[in-house]
């Protein structure tokens, strides 16, 4: 199997999938993490799912399970808060509705410690 792309000159260019950089993005903080044996683990294992199978990186990988629940949670909540300053910025949103959201916010932080 390969896939067909151009190269940088617009000629088609056939690549074997496991000459493919196959990478990942750590649920815990975002970082990219490389996949090396990805071609490795779909041809071995026939219940390898790699939409399901998450991947941390070096630094997340030490932490335990409940720091590592707790660093994704405050990810979300980052994620969440930025969604909310957008919704501000477009008018979409009152300062007492982003006030009362932002506090709902803690409030689910403080109950995932």
């Amino acid at each position: 199997m390969y896939i067909k792309t151009l190269s940088k000159s617009g000629e088609p260019l056939e690549l074997t999938l496991d000459e493919l950089e196959v990478f990942s993005t750590c649920p815990c903080c975002g970082a990219e993490v490389p996949q090396p044996d990805f071609w490795e683990n779909v041809k071995n294992d026939p219940d390898f799912d790699s939409y399901t199978t998450e991947a941390y990186c070096a630094r997340c990988s030490s932490l335990s399970v409940a720091e590592r629940h707790i660093l994704t949670k405050c990810r979300s909540v980052k994620s969440e808060a930025e969604h909310i300053g957008e919704q501000l910025l477009r008018g979409e949103m009152t300062c007492s509705e982003v006030c009362q959201h932002l506090r709902e916010l803690g409030e689910a932080l403080d109950a995932a410690v």
